[in-house]
């Protein structure tokens, strides 16, 4: 939870594990998630202004779920 409160925008959270961000699908689509644990995820949906291809234009994001979707 730290580095999402800290980081500018979405592409300083790194790929790499932790915290291992990723864009979902399915039932999450439009979503992002990041590790916290083996299986605990926090997944967060890009809000106000951006450009989805553009990670540096992520700057807000609205957290959707905090647990195992597994």
């Amino acid at each position: 939870m730290m580095e999402l409160t800290i980081a500018g925008n979405l592409s300083m959270i790194s790929i790499n594990p932790p915290p291992r961000r990723h864009k979902l699908i399915g039932k999450y689509k439009d979503c992002w998630a990041v590790s916290y644990s083996a299986n605990g995820r926090i997944v967060f949906k890009p809000t106000g202004e951006y450009n989805i291809e553009d990670l540096t234009t992520i700057t807000e994001i609205t957290i959707i779920y905090v647990g195992d979707y597994h």
